[in-house]
């Protein structure tokens, strides 16, 4: 048929429309295309379509995108792995590496006590900068796990700092030569120092060498005291001198938008 060919529905203006190139039309009872299958696969359609099986989109690394009757969406590796699922509730999981550009915002989340809070779950969270109003850790309660957790507070400082700690036996002289990780030095300057004496007094206790090539000493107390030290240190890597830490800033501008039209 070098004209096509028409089948009427019997319906109105309806029916189905072959044409001369390949294409198939279904028209409405009204005399409007709904629906058109192009020569080449593509297809048109004005409205609302049905799969009962859900659909499969094949990829052109040999993947697949699935579409699934629930309403779900699936996407498949080209080794068949489960990549990407997101379910009809919104939840979904991800095997890869995932990139926001715009950030991530979480919604409120429903806590044990009936409360709203911003939450976000993960066992590792990788981050150039962190910036949070608190900064808490919660791990089971030592003492009653089952039914317990235990908060913490971060320590915060004005500046990037580290903290070091530790005991150490003052010998026959009172001394004693600390040492610290090959990399301690390479981290840190401007050191900071404090010592307290365990069992007695220790008046006469002081740094006798400052740190160096990763050690410092400690003179002036009894043989065989025990000594808690601690050494505040501020960082000198690549990372802090590039980023340094503005401890004060002004607030971004609000910005007002007016009806125009008012």
């Amino acid at each position: 048929y070098e004209a096509g060919i028409w089948v009427p529905s019997g319906v109105g203006e309806g029916g189905v429309s072959i044409g001369s190139d390949g294409s198939i039309t279904i028209i409405g009872s009204d005399g409007t295309p709904v629906t058109t299958f192009n020569p080449d696969g593509t297809s048109t359609h004005t409205g609302l379509e049905t799969y009962g099986s859900g659909i499969e989109i094949p990829t052109t690394t040999g993947g697949l995108i699935r579409i699934t009757p629930e309403g779900g969406i699936e996407i498949f590796g080209p080794d068949g792995t489960l990549v990407h699922h997101q379910d009809p509730a919104g939840n979904s999981f991800h095997s890869g590496q995932e990139h926001f550009l715009g950030g991530i915002i979480t919604h409120d989340a429903e806590d044990i006590e009936g409360g709203m809070i911003p939450s976000i779950q993960a066992g590792t969270i990788v981050a150039d900068i962190l910036i949070a109003a608190q900064k808490d850790f919660r791990i089971d309660h030592p003492l009653d796990p089952e039914n317990k957790y235990l908060f913490h507070a971060s320590l915060e400082s004005n500046e990037m700092a580290n903290i070091y700690n530790g005991n150490v036996k003052l010998d026959k002289n009172g001394s004693a030569k600390v040492l610290l990780p090959k990399w301690f030095d390479a981290l840190n300057e401007n050191f900071r120092y404090q010592l307290t004496p365990i069992g007695a007094p220790g008046p006469n206790l002081f740094i006798a060498k400052e740190i160096r090539n990763n050690q410092f000493e400690i003179s002036g107390g009894m043989a065989g005291m025990k000594v808690s030290w601690q050494i505040i240190g501020t960082r000198k890597d690549t990372y802090a001198k590039e980023n340094p830490l503005q401890v004060e800033t002004f607030k971004e501008p609000v910005k007002i938008t007016e009806n125009l039209s008012k």
